[in-house]
């Protein structure tokens, strides 16, 4: 069996092959394979029935192109650190741009007031 790994993500882009399969199905659900499989090797099958947990977690249209594209292959997911804190990060700008408190951030998403003010800075 063929396999890819996905080394670790460095910055806001994906990196090697994860970036293709960024392209071909979209960020936000490259971003749901990374969060729910992130750090783990990933089959994916040829042909995607609707019970597989690709299937489950991307939907049909999506899942058949990736499944199109990668299937029969195995695929370490990275876990992709930086990019999860990257984009807490902009949700943490947003918000506070919305006029929320470095108080209120800080219990939302749970870190101290001393980061939410460096995230801010």
């Amino acid at each position: 069996m063929r396999s890819f790994v996905l080394s670790r993500a460095r910055g806001t882009n994906y990196p090697g092959v994860f970036q293709e399969i960024a392209q071909l199905i979209g960020d936000e659900a490259a971003a749901k394979l990374v969060a729910q499989y992130g750090g783990v090797r990933l089959y994916i099958p040829s042909m995607p029935k609707l019970e597989h947990a690709i299937h489950q977690l991307l939907g049909d249209e999506i899942a058949q192109q990736l499944c199109g594209e990668f299937g029969g292959l195995s695929v370490e997911i990275p876990r992709a650190c930086i990019l999860q804190i990257v984009q807490r990060n902009k949700l943490i700008l947003a918000d506070r741009a919305e006029g929320m408190t470095q108080r209120q951030l800080a219990l939302k998403y749970h870190l101290t007031e001393r980061t939410i003010r460096k995230i801010c800075s």
